[in-house]
């Protein structure tokens, strides 16, 4: 009975959590924070939790790495309470040549125990950019009985002083704002529970007697299934053209594009798949269609390339397809899309958009392909052929309108020699711009996709009670072999290009989560078990999302505080749970979709719960090592983000199957399955819903 009352209070926390998530979005983080997160009948509600849950533990025998689990968690609850009771978050504001010795945003300031004084503050920039790499400040601190220490904090470094944490926050003209922690006691409690916590998954996954280890003795073959169709489409005409040897010439220039130098023909890539929704026109290579629309416009401004979403831009530009010409936005009365962008949609936004990225590039203003050093000598800034003259640029113009090719390629061969020399050690590496160009012509996720399915269908039509011969066998494992050598190209590309693991954005995500079932599926085939076509199935999955989310796959510098190694274990450990726990929605449907024999319907619901106890321990540690990320960088170790709330939701979730006992209907397969099935909303909400509908600095595309 005990037990039951916690997980009524644990469902009445979640439901709070989930609503707070809602309140932040309509009245702001505060709002929230006090309204729900730290009211005193939410810290009640987590009392009473714990409170039960321990008494039913203590009541009932449990083996250690059980109970071990659950006392982790109460130490982490009591250490949260702690920090928040006891500890101290404040900001502290500072200017250059001024002392302080309290903080400053609070409505009570609080007294530090020594004197700060800000002598520099100031920003590194990415090597050959005026983007910013980390922003920093150069302090000087004073005790009372004399002591003095000078130090330097920034996003990527942190300072500890006499147990206070100052983490950078922003800067300004002279002015440094740094966040202040103060939390002795809380934050080592917290780190002591994920300690346990940790231990007590390892245990638990380890233990011989184990529901898990159990689980994994009796999981026999199984199959299932899944089907996707996909379509094309292609035009066949095409205006003027440059060779494509002079178009390569120009695509070796360097451009600078979001902070990041790149490759031209990188970036025409990325270009004409914002314009027409694909790499290609007419067969005709990326740089040739940039090249056409610069030198022959004439030709290209009647040219029907611009892909248009909105079916009230097709009618304002008078097309009766998907695309449209630039010509077709020009009339009398002006641009035709202005008058409709006051009350414009999302779809009609990113028309205006394409229309705009392309008026750009015509006219020279996205083109910033000329370096130039900056005054102040803190960086290099880029100007765009609109900004400046460009001397050779304008030869090959001239050159190519006479026909004059081989000069056009010297002009632009020189253009490339200048930017040399004027970015010196600074310029990117020949090597790193020819993986970009790679990477860009080995980037087919959806071919992959499709591949990765149809040998999950392969292994249901030709299996036998669930078995395949050695030669299907074979066939799959060469399929999945194929797409995971390929996956670990993509990936290796992105990081060696980026300079970073690729796990910063949403289509990164989607890709290493394809690498890690893909992975699994091969494993799983050697073993004969039915894990495998799942997660054939999830991978395929997974690369048809990063196709639909990559539609402008640009690798891009990492913002300082996304840099940290901790960073790149959390996101890995919660893909690792994503994936497992993706297979267990594919798992359950298709005993759902099926009439299984008794005996079937119980080994599919135990192939479930035996991914489910990984991606549980996996799902813990990645938010509990995600916590221990921000401590660093932001100085707190928890802030109620929508995307680390929901995190905290899903884990919540996907517990309760683990306690049958007190819920015994989860005992029963179908039920199982439809549990497994619809908490999936709760990853998929996590994952994209925050994206789209919350507010967050987890927010990402």
């Amino acid at each position: 009975m005990t037990a039951r009352i916690s997980f009524i209070f644990l469902g009445l926390i979640t439901l709070a959590l989930i609503t707070a998530t809602v309140i932040e979005k309509c009245a702001g983080p505060g709002a929230a924070i006090q309204g729900v997160y730290t009211a005193p009948w939410m810290v009640a509600l987590w009392v009473l939790c714990a409170v039960t849950a321990m008494t039913a533990v203590c009541r009932r025998y449990m083996r250690l790495p059980v109970l071990l689990l659950h006392a982790a968690l109460v130490v982490i609850l009591i250490g949260a309470g702690v920090t928040h009771y006891i500890g101290v978050q404040d900001t502290v504001t500072l200017q250059e040549g001024k002392t302080v010795c309290n903080t400053s945003d609070s409505g009570d300031a609080y007294h530090l125990p020594f004197s700060i004084e800000l002598l520099e503050c100031g920003t590194r920039y990415i090597p050959a950019t005026s983007a910013p790499a980390d922003f920093y400040s150069v302090l000087r601190l004073s005790w009372p009985d004399g002591r003095v220490r000078e130090a330097e904090v920034s996003v990527e470094h942190f300072l500890d002083v006499d147990n206070y944490r100052f983490c950078q926050n922003s800067i300004g003209q002279d002015t440094s704002v740094l966040t202040v922690n103060y939390d002795p006691w809380g934050t080592g409690l917290s780190y002591t529970g994920y300690f346990l916590l940790f231990a007590a998954m390892a245990a638990m996954l380890a233990d011989p007697k184990g529901h898990f280890r159990r689980l994994y003795r009796s999981v026999t073959v199984g199959v299932m299934a899944i089907v996707t169709v996909g379509a094309w489409a292609a035009s066949d005409t095409s205006p003027r053209v440059l060779q494509k040897p002079l178009a390569r010439s120009f695509g070796e220039l360097y451009i600078y594009d979001g902070a990041h130098v790149r490759s031209m023909s990188a970036y025409a890539r990325d270009w004409l798949v914002k314009m027409h929704g694909s790499a290609s026109y007419h067969g005709l290579t990326p740089e040739q269609v940039m090249t056409g629309f610069i030198f022959y416009y004439d030709d290209w401004a009647k040219e029907p390339l611009i892909k248009l979403g909105s079916e009230r831009a097709r009618k304002a530009a008078g097309v009766k397809g998907k695309f449209a010409a630039l010509n077709d936005f020009g009339s009398s009365a002006g641009y035709v899309l202005e008058p409709l962008m006051k009350d414009a949609d999302t779809r009609l936004r990113s028309d205006n958009e394409r229309v705009a990225l392309l008026t750009r590039t015509v006219t020279g203003k996205a083109l910033a392909i000329l370096p130039d050093i900056m005054s102040d000598s803190t960086g290099i800034g880029w100007l765009t052929i609109a900004d400046i003259y460009c001397s050779q640029l304008e030869e090959a113009a001239r050159f190519i309108s006479h026909g004059q090719y081989r000069a056009a390629d010297n002009s632009f061969r020189q253009l490339r020699q200048w930017q040399d020399s004027v970015l010196g050690d600074a310029a990117p590496p020949a090597l790193r711009l020819k993986a970009e160009r790679i990477y860009i012509q080995l980037f087919l996720p959806l071919p992959a996709a499709l591949l990765m399915i149809a040998a999950a269908v392969a292994m249901l039509c030709v299996g036998n009670g669930g078995r395949l011969s050695r030669r299907w066998r074979t066939v799959i494992l060469i399929t999945a072999g194929m797409v995971w050598v390929w996956l670990c190209i993509i990936l290796g590309l992105r990081w060696y290009v980026g300079g970073h693991i690729p796990l910063a954005s949403g289509p990164d995500t989607m890709l290493v989560l394809a690498w890690i079932c893909c992975g699994i599926a091969l494993w799983t085939t050697l073993c004969g078990t039915a894990i495998a076509p799942a997660a054939m199935i999830a991978s395929g999955v997974a690369m048809a999302v990063a196709a639909m989310g990559v539609r402008e796959p640009a690798i891009g510098q990492l913002v300082p505080a996304l840099t940290s190694p901790l960073l790149s274990v959390h996101v890995m450990l919660v893909m690792c749970a994503y994936a497992l726990l993706l297979m267990c929605a594919v798992n359950s449907l298709r005993l759902l979709c099926s009439r299984p024999t008794p005996e079937d319907a119980r080994r599919t619901a135990d192939i479930s719960l035996l991914m489910l106890y990984p991606a549980e321990m996996l799902l813990g540690a990645g938010i509990f090592v995600g916590a221990i990320w921000a401590n660093q960088s932001w100085g707190r170790y928890w802030g109620w983000d929508p995307k680390e709330t929901w995190a905290l939701i899903t884990f919540f979730v996907y517990c309760l199957p683990f306690h049958s006992r007190v819920l015994p209907a989860l005992k029963r397969p179908r039920t199982l399955s439809w549990f497994l099935t619809l908490a999936f909303l709760t990853v998929l909400m996590t994952w994209f819903g925050v994206n789209y509908l919350l507010t967050g600095l987890h927010s990402y595309a």
